[in-house]
């Protein structure tokens, strides 16, 4: 079946009557009520996609056109293990077709009709999604053979008579498009989706009270992949890939791209694209808009200067904490606050916590110290510590008292690298407030005794409190 765009939530309408288009030959002896479907008259009309893309648009409608060799199996209620298979007789490339029976049978007999299109060239009540798909590779296929959403319908007879013989075919899968763009031009050779939920095996279509459904029972897989070859993308430009996966909802999707192995060397990128969602039968639902770097990115590690191969003037900070795979952790500023806060001494660089009154502010995180600046941003002005890390700039904070005891355990990892000043102030200001409503207690690094230690607001000026910011960075 052909599209000039795509299949998205359609409705096939097929009609049979005895005047031109479908015989109504004799029924078997003893089953007087029973008519036989030796032609079939089918009509495709306008279609509408709801995919929001520069290809067509969000509620574009498409003309869904048949194809030379579509074929469509029918069976009947009466005789369900009487599977026949039907061609394509004349209409391609237009919405209005005639099918005929293949062979030297007469045609379905019955009076309530099954019918499925799901891209065979033998008669099948199944559907099969395979692991591979290689059709067309950066739009929807034209034609149900080639990977398009299978559909299938019922129709049955009224008062004995042909011409109320119509069929209207539903979708029974959704398609799932992947939005990716290449930093720099490349060769591209497999995209994989993998998934918590079956994106890929076979199953019988089934029908209950006339409405289509198809579930995978046998050979269920979770990753499809479509194999390009030697795709070749230019940089900087979005390219959308298409997968007919069941109507259902999913859970954890990531996707896998893999270069060409021509040009060498062949990369590898793996990225998390949804954690729950669902696609509707007939549906294109974008999963993912995503940028591919082509060169592997840098693997940072505690004590690597930050962005990678920064210097002098352009080093934002040094990393003192780590994910597993290095695309993601904290950095810390390469020293400490000196100005844009309230300062108690100018020649030392210190800050009051808080500048008057009882904090009412719910700073108690003691591992997110952006969430705790957050917090009090919008009048940061009576929090002077936090005024001063927020003055470095977009995505610096105070610290929370975990990451500051961490930032401490890493001193040595750091120092020397990149400009790094040590932390050589008496105390060090943490985001964190612990304690009762009415005894709240700032929580600080006491450098004299190496350990968390914590103090009231009010007594907050005994202590002479630095400020060292961080900031957070994944690499995307």
């Amino acid at each position: 079946m052909k599209k000039l765009w795509m299949i998205a939530g359609s409705a096939l309408v097929m009609s049979a009557c005895s005047d031109n288009v479908a015989e109504m030959n004799p029924a078997p002896a003893g089953n007087n009520d029973f008519v036989t479907l030796a032609e079939i008259s089918a009509s495709l009309p306008a279609t509408r996609a709801y995919l929001e893309d520069v290809e067509f648009g969000a509620g574009k409608e498409v003309k869904t056109f048949w194809s030379s060799g579509d074929c469509i199996t029918v069976w009947s209620e009466q005789e369900p293990e009487r599977l026949l298979l039907y061609r394509l007789k004349s209409g391609a490339d237009t919405p209005n077709a005639v099918f005929e029976v293949v062979g030297n049978e007469e045609g379905v007999h019955g009076t309530q009709f099954y019918a499925l299109y799901n891209g065979s060239s033998s008669a099948s009540k199944q559907i099969t999604l395979n692991s591979v798909q290689n059709n067309n590779i950066n739009r929807p296929s034209n034609n149900i053979a080639e990977g398009a959403a299978p559909m299938a319908a019922y129709a049955a007879v009224e008062d004995g008579s042909l011409s109320n013989v119509r069929f209207a075919f539903k979708n029974l899968c959704g398609i799932m498009a992947v939005t990716l763009t290449t930093d720099a031009d490349a060769a591209l050779g497999s995209i994989t989706l993998n998934s918590t939920a079956n994106l890929t095996g076979s199953g019988e279509v089934r029908f209950v009270n006339g409405e289509p459904s198809f579930r995978i029972g046998a050979n269920a897989g979770k990753s499809i992949s479509r194999e390009l070859g030697n795709y070749k993308v230019k940089g900087g430009e979005p390219n959308t890939f298409y997968f007919v996966v069941p109507a259902q909802s999913y859970g954890y999707l990531a996707l896998d791209v893999m270069s060409s192995t021509n040009p060498k060397p062949v990369w590898f990128r793996t990225r998390t694209i949804a954690d729950g969602l669902s696609v509707g039968a007939g549906s294109i639902t974008r999963i993912a808009n995503v940028t591919v770097r082509t060169v592997a990115p840098h693997v940072y590690k505690v004590g690597d200067i930050y962005p990678n191969g920064a210097a002098g003037g352009d080093v934002k900070g040094i990393v003192f904490e780590a994910a597993q795979d290095g695309q993601s952790g904290k950095i810390a500023a390469l020293k400490d606050c000196s100005v844009n806060g309230t300062e108690v001494s100018d020649e030392i660089g210190t800050y009051y916590w808080y500048s008057w009154g009882p904090s009412t502010a719910a700073l108690n995180s003691i591992s997110d110290g952006k969430a705790n600046t957050e917090a009090v941003r919008g009048n940061s002005a009576d929090y002077p510590a936090f005024a001063a890390a927020l003055a470095l700039g977009d995505g610096w904070y105070l610290p929370a008292r975990d990451e500051l005891s961490t930032l401490f355990d890493m001193q040595g990892e750091l120092i020397n690298k990149g400009g790094y000043q040590e932390m050589l102030g008496i105390a060090y200001w943490s985001s964190t407030l612990t304690g009762s409503a009415r005894a709240k207690k700032i929580n600080y690094y006491d450098a004299v005794e190496a350990a968390m230690a914590t103090v009231s607001l009010s007594g907050q000026s005994t202590v002479e409190g630095s400020v060292r910011a961080i900031a957070q960075f994944e690499i995307k």
